[in-house]
């Protein structure tokens, strides 16, 4: 609705033709309309979360892409 109200602002200001605002006006119809049914079913962009464990006490990393070692230097 946003994209619809500027292109009416930019019909008003002469930077837009009336005609080829109607034509977004219905691209930006078909585009909602998909986008509510994406949401009316529940639709989502993500995956399941995992559960990390490690082999032991020592074997875990908690961070291991940290440059430091851990052991007082550097891994650089």
């Amino acid at each position: 609705m946003e994209c619809a109200a500027i292109q009416d602002v930019l019909v008003v200001g002469k930077a837009l033709d009336g005609a080829e605002s109607e034509r977004h006006k219905h691209e930006l119809d078909r585009i909602a309309a998909v986008l509510s049914r994406l949401a009316g079913t529940g639709y989502q962009v993500g995956e399941q979360p995992a559960e990390y464990r490690c082999g032991g006490e020592d074997d875990c990393d908690p961070d291991p892409d940290c440059d430091f070692d851990g052991d007082g230097g550097s891994s650089r």
